[in-house]
C-alpha cells in the first residue's frame, strides 16, 4: 500500500504548495492521476519515490516510512522497489538504448546484470517496438523512441511500484495505447502497483481507480 497522510510540501521561493490530508493507493491498484497543470501531480510521485521531502506528514510505501529514511537507504529503496518514468526521460546520450534500459543494473550492486536481465530488456524492448534500436544512442531517435526506451528502464527491475509521469506524452494513439497496455501488463505480471499521470482522458478507462489533482485529496 502507498499511504500519504497529512501531507505538507512546498518548493522553496515558489508560491506552489501541496496538502494532501489521506490518500491511500491499495497494493496492485491500476492509478491514474489527472488535474490541470501546475497542480502537483509529478510533485506527488516524486514524494512517493522519496525524491523530495516533505515538511509535515506520513509517506509510508509497503511496510517502510519513506519520510524517515536517509539519502543512501531513499536511493536503496528506490532502485530495489520502484520503476520511475520520468517526463523529461533521463536518458544517458553516450549509451545506447540498450545499456540505457539496464543502467539500473549498473548503478546498484543489489542487482545481478545476468543472462535474466538481458533476456528480459529484449523482451520489453520488442513488446514496445524498439529491439531494432538497442544499439542505438537516444540522438539517434525520435522523442517517442526515447520514452518508449525510458519505459523499459523502469520496467526492467521488475518493480513493485510503477511510478509513470506522462510516459505517452510523446507518443501517437495507437502508441500510447501499446504503452499504457505494457505498463499495465507487467505491472500484473510483478503483482505491482501502478501510478500514472496523464492529460489523456482517453486512457482512463485503462485504470481502476483515477485521482484528480484538482481536488482536494
Amino acid at each position: 500500500m502507498i499511504h500519504l497522510q497529512n501531507v505538507r510540501f512546498s518548493y522553496p521561493r515558489d508560491s506552489f504548495a501541496l496538502a494532501v490530508d489521506d490518500l491511500k493507493i491499495p497494493e496492485g491498484q491500476h492509478t491514474a492521476v489527472i488535474g490541470p497543470s501546475g497542480c502537483g501531480k509529478t510533485t506527488l510521485l516524486r514524494l512517493v519515490a522519496g525524491i523530495l521531502p516533505i515538511e509535515q506528514g506520513s509517506i509510508n510505501v509497503q511496510t517502510l516510512s519513506v519520510h524517515e529514511m536517509s539519502q543512501n537507504e531513499l536511493q536503496q529503496f528506490r532502485i530495489k522497489n520502484i520503476g520511475l518514468v520520468f517526463q523529461e526521460f533521463e536518458l544517458l546520450d553516450y549509451l545506447t538504448a540498450r545499456e540505457n534500459i539496464l543502467l539500473p543494473y549498473r548503478v546498484s550492486s543489489a542487482l545481478l546484470l545476468d543472462e535474466a536481465a538481458q533476456g528480459r530488456c529484449e523482451t520489453l524492448a520488442a513488446t514496445a517496438g524498439i529491439d531494432h534500436l538497442l544499439d542505438r544512442h537516444p540522438a539517434e531517435m525520435s522523442q517517442g523512441e526515447r520514452q518508449r526506451v525510458s519505459i523499459c528502464r523502469a520496467l526492467v527491475t521488475n518493480p513493485k511500484i510503477i511510478l509513470a509521469d506522462e510516459p505517452t506524452g510523446n507518443l501517437d494513439p495507437e502508441n500510447q495505447q501499446k504503452a499504457v497496455d505494457l505498463l499495465k501488463s507487467e505491472a500484473n505480471r510483478c503483482e505491482a502497483t501502478l501510478l500514472m499521470v496523464t492529460h489523456e482522458h482517453d486512457l482512463l478507462l485503462n485504470f481502476e481507480r483515477v485521482i484528480n489533482m484538482g481536488e482536494a485529496i
